[in-house]
């Protein structure tokens, strides 16, 4: 039967044994053979993989119970092909692990990225945007959640910056406004603020030296 290349199933599943009231020894024989590997292919394959072994099996019970001996050869031939099939759909759940972490990877930085940024993004954005990464099913889709997240942001930040540049505008606006530029006349009530606080720090030692003259 050759080398072995898939495990022995904890729980084999059944095979159906050849029935005919005069079923030859080396049939018998034959069947013994592959009936362990034949009850552990059909315990490991799922889904279509499963019903194909199992097809294959039923036929060649079918045919030897009908009196077509020569079916038993076969049996060599679905052993190495459940073996492929068994191969198959491990490569197959390997490569969907695979994809699994790939796509936890991808979330949690997705999550972290908007927990990081949900004060800019504010409340409801937030929480729209972790909704659509919890239903995000690749990482192609868990990009567009963070390109999305990023636009927003971006966005929000420069409307931070217009309003902090607009503020700072107001504000020297405002200075230029009480403070006279240099050359021109000051007149009592509009005092530079340097000229007001050199003043006020005048009076407040003319007030302790009279103060201690007293």
């Amino acid at each position: 039967m050759g080398r072995r290349t898939f495990p022995r199933a904890e729980r084999p599943a059944s095979v159906p044994v050849p029935q005919h009231h005069h079923l030859p020894g080396w049939v018998r024989r034959d069947f013994a053979r592959v009936r362990p590997a034949l009850g552990d292919l059909l315990a490991l394959l799922e889904g279509d993989a499963h019903h194909e072994l199992q097809r294959r099996v039923d036929e060649v019970t079918q045919a030897i119970g009908e009196g077509r001996f020569s079916a038993a050869w076969q049996y060599p031939e679905i052993v190495a092909d459940g073996r492929r099939l068994y191969d198959e759909q491990r490569r197959h759940q390997a490569e969907a692990a695979r994809s699994a972490r790939a796509l936890d990877t991808a979330r949690r930085r997705a999550q972290a990225h908007l927990r990081d940024s949900q004060e800019l993004l504010g409340a409801e954005a937030s929480a729209r945007l972790q909704r659509t990464l919890r239903d995000a099913g690749d990482p192609a889709a868990v990009a567009a959640v963070e390109t999305e997240a990023e636009r927003a942001v971006d966005a929000a930040r420069g409307a931070t910056s217009k309003r902090r540049d607009r503020e700072i505008e107001r504000t020297r606006a405002r200075i230029q406004r009480v403070v006279p530029h240099p050359g021109e006349e000051t007149e009592p009530d509009l005092q530079p603020w340097q000229e007001v606080l050199r003043r006020f720090a005048e009076q407040q030692t003319g007030s302790d030296g009279d103060g201690a003259a007293s």
